[in-house]
């Protein structure tokens, strides 16, 4: 009983270290996803202060 026990404890365990890391995976995808948003906005800015330069000279 007491084996099963502590079977069924390590499986628990494992799977809780195993979910923490899933959840650091996503985290970090999380982050990056963010850092490439940021940079795809300061993108359409500069897109959209060139496009407005461009039609002022022309």
């Amino acid at each position: 009983m007491i084996e099963e026990i502590t079977a069924v404890s390590q499986q628990t365990t494992a799977s809780s270290e195993e979910i923490a890391s899933s959840m650091e995976e996503q985290a970090a995808a999380s982050n990056e996803s963010a850092q490439y948003t940021q940079q795809f906005t300061q993108l359409i800015t500069d897109l959209e202060h060139m496009l407005g330069e461009f039609q002022i000279k022309n």
